[in-house]
Order: C-alpha cells, then sequence, then structure tokens
C-alpha cells in the first residue's frame, strides 16, 4: 500500500506498539517506517540566555533517545 510510513511519537510517551504493528500492516515490500520526533528550535530572547553547545547538546541527546527507543526494531528508522 505504501512505500514510507512516518510514526510520529513523542520522547516523553515512546514509540507505540499499536502504531507500528498498523505501520507494518500498511507497508509494502522494501519500505520503510520512519520513527519522527520533533525537537524545536529555542525562539525569541530566550535563545539569548542559553548556550549554543547547550542547545546542541539538547539535541543529541533527544537523537539518542530516539535511537535507542528504536534498536530493538530492525525495520524501523528515525529521522
Amino acid at each position: 500500500m505504501y512505500d514510507k510510513i512516518i510514526v510520529p511519537m513523542t520522547l516523553d510517551h515512546g514509540i507505540g506498539p499499536a502504531a507500528i504493528k498498523v505501520a507494518r500492516k500498511l507497508l509494502n515490500d522494501g519500505g520503510k517506517i520512519i520513527a519522527l520526533h520533533i525537537h524545536e528550535e529555542v525562539q525569541g530572547s530566550v535563545s539569548a540566555y542559553l548556550d549554543k553547545d547547550v542547545v546542541k547538546e539538547s539535541y543529541n541527546r533527544a537523537k539518542a533517545e530516539l535511537d535507542k527507543r528504536i534498536e530493538a526494531q530492525p525495520d524501523v528508522s528515525a529521522a
């Protein structure tokens, strides 16, 4: 049915097994399932108070957590 399915998630709640199960049923052979977490940039005047290295480290921690959550699911990649 689909060649690429994006499964949005939040790191607070994890990736839903039910969502992945549905995605697998809808996926064409050879298709891809992508787990997606949005990491928002710091906005406005708040960014003036944060060191760029702190912001980058926050992104890196979120990416590492996303990778960790999907490591047991070889048919799911992270974005």
